[in-house]
């Protein structure tokens, strides 16, 4: 019987000759193409983001091509407290900076500063009012004060030190074997025939790996929100909530809605904007949002739901849940152009008119036309915002190919897309009642026939058609139709024919003073802090005095 043989996982020696040649081949080989692609990869001053992240990404990405990493510096804030600026810096910028307190020990080691002046500076931006806001480069140095890495070394730099999810995988499983990490290392490396020290992360960061591990799986979040969401149930039928689990009983979809934000929806309701843009890291699930308008022009949150994915199968879950909790389905919903998500849509808001957000059209302009457009970006910009204010589909279609042609853009691709989107658009900058009728004053009116009036403003060579046969009134600005509100067009008309009475039909029930009193009233009786008989004969002032008052969200209960 043969004896066995015992493994020494610290003592294997590994034959380096027949892969040394093959490494040496593969640095010479990146350290070409990293040469080569180095200029390409450069930034310059007027290139366009849609966010800080995608910014910091594309510099991280020129960094590591050239021998470096990136810090990020403060943020800029405008007087208001938005944020403006941000910059970008190598890792190797700033001073050393002595501590005040030396009676404490500290560790010693090396100091990386140099007061290296290499950056990359971002400043936001907006062109005009339908674009969205950009980061634009405005302030680039790519000049270094000290020497900066290879390719080999690099890598060591704390920031390019990842482990990949399927080395996290291998890790965790070495683990529950009861290897150390020493062992872990050396098992890997042989593994996959890899030199030793070559791996891309360090020991210290296997450390880290099962630290977070720990913190990860020590949580029960998905349980304790579903015990939440049971409880604010049992406390108020108005709360809303649907769940589903996967085969493995892990939580998949989930939709939620507040008491108060079903309130919201049952006044509020008619439109309603649905967004998946945003992502919680730390579960790796789309988080989408239901907003709407309040009565005081004030974005409110409807409903928020957690999905595994952005497939056709998960909106119809979610748009049929929503619909079925909330009651009744909206007038009007705008999402992005997700095709998943207009297919669903329409199987499961049949009488729901579905419309694309302008925003979600000019967020893409960076991208599509920056480089190709350069310099003349900007006025690109101008130009379309000029043609999306036109009346009617008509001059558009005119105006069109003029302005394509203008900038040499009748082959790319990305105008088509642009133009059929355009098509979708559906939302204006509303604008209050009060600031419509004071404007009205403003413009001439004339009398074409009977029913159909001129309008024009005494400063502006644009006119507007208005259409009124006494009951019905029409403009071809649309800002009925987009915001519910009389337009100033045909509040001049019904000043130049002497109606002084608004039809109730142009007064909708969101923007009345009742609606703004039932809802207050309502919220206080659902919190027991408002009795109707008692307060309105005695005490009527304090209804008046609340119907003044903004409404807020309720404060979120702590754990």
């Amino acid at each position: 019987m043969k004896e066995p043989i015992f493994l020494d996982l610290n003592e294997v020696h590994v034959e380096e000759n027949s892969i040394d040649a093959h490494n040496e081949k593969t640095v010479i080989e990146e350290e070409q193409g990293q040469n080569n692609n180095a200029s390409f990869y450069e930034p310059f001053v007027g290139q366009c983001f849609l966010s800080e992240e995608e910014a910091l990404i594309f510099y991280q990405n020129y960094a590591r091509n050239n021998g470096f990493s990136v810090r990020k510096g403060r943020f800029v804030n405008s007087k208001t407290g938005e944020k403006k600026r941000r910059d970008f810096f190598c890792h190797r910028e700033g001073k050393l900076e002595f501590k005040k307190d030396f009676t404490k020990k500290t560790r010693n080691r090396g100091y990386t500063r140099c007061e290296c002046k290499a950056h990359m500076r971002i400043t936001l931006r907006r062109i005009n009012e339908i674009f969205s806001e950009e980061w634009q480069v405005t302030k680039f140095v790519a000049e270094h004060n000290h020497i900066v890495l290879s390719t080999q070394e690099v890598r060591f730099l704390p920031f390019y030190r990842n482990i990949t999810l399927e080395n996290e995988k291998r890790i965790l499983l070495l683990k529950e074997g009861g290897l150390s990490v020493t062992q872990i290392m050396r098992v890997m490396e042989l593994e996959m025939n890899v030199k030793h020290g070559e791996f891309s992360f360090l020991k210290k960061d296997v450390y880290n790996l099962f630290t977070k591990n720990h913190k990860l799986h020590s949580q029960n979040d998905a349980r304790e929100f579903l015990e939440y969401c049971k409880s604010a149930k049992s406390e108020n039928l108005n709360f809303q909530y649907a769940f589903t689990l996967d085969i493995e009983n892990r939580l998949e979809h989930i939709f939620w809605c507040d008491a108060h934000c079903f309130e919201l929806y049952q006044k509020y309701g008619d439109v309603v904007v649905f967004d998946t843009t945003y992502k919680v890291n730390s579960y790796d699930m789309p988080f989408g949002i239901f907003v709407g308008i309040n009565n005081h022009g004030r974005t409110i949150l409807l409903g928020c739901a957690l999905l595994r994915n952005e497939k056709l199968n998960t909106f119809e879950w979610l748009f049929k849940n929503f619909v079925q909790l909330m009651k009744k389905s909206p007038k009007t919903i705008l999402t992005d152009q997700d095709p998943w998500m207009k297919q669903a849509i329409e199987t499961k808001m049949p009488y729901t008119k579905h419309a694309f957000c302008i925003w979600h059209i000019t967020t893409k302009f960076s991208s599509w036309f920056t480089s190709v457009l350069k310099a003349e970006y900007s006025s690109w910009c101008t130009e379309f915002y000029n043609l999306y204010k036109l009346d009617s589909v008509e001059e558009f279609e005119q105006q069109w190919p003029l302005v394509i042609a203008k900038y040499n853009l009748e082959k790319n691709k990305h105008v088509d897309l642009a133009i059929e989107d355009v098509g979708h658009k559906q939302m204006h900058d509303g604008m209050l009642f009060q600031e419509q009728f004071a404007q009205a004053i403003q413009y001439s009116v004339r009398e074409e026939n009977d029913t159909s009036f001129i309008v024009k403003h005494y400063k502006a060579a644009r006119c507007h058609q208005v259409v009124w046969d006494g009951k019905m009134a029409k403009c071809t600005c649309k800002n009925f139709e987009f915001v519910g509100i009389l337009c100033r067009h045909i509040l001049s008309v019904f000043l130049r024919k002497d109606c002084f009475e608004i039809p109730s039909s142009y007064w909708l029930s969101r923007w009345s003073r009742e609606e703004a009193q039932f809802t207050e009233i309502s919220l206080l009786q659902q919190e027991g802090n408002f009795d109707v008989s008692s307060s309105c004969g005695n005490n009527s002032h304090l209804v008046t005095n609340a119907i003044e008052l903004v409404q807020c969200p309720i404060i979120s209960k702590t754990k």
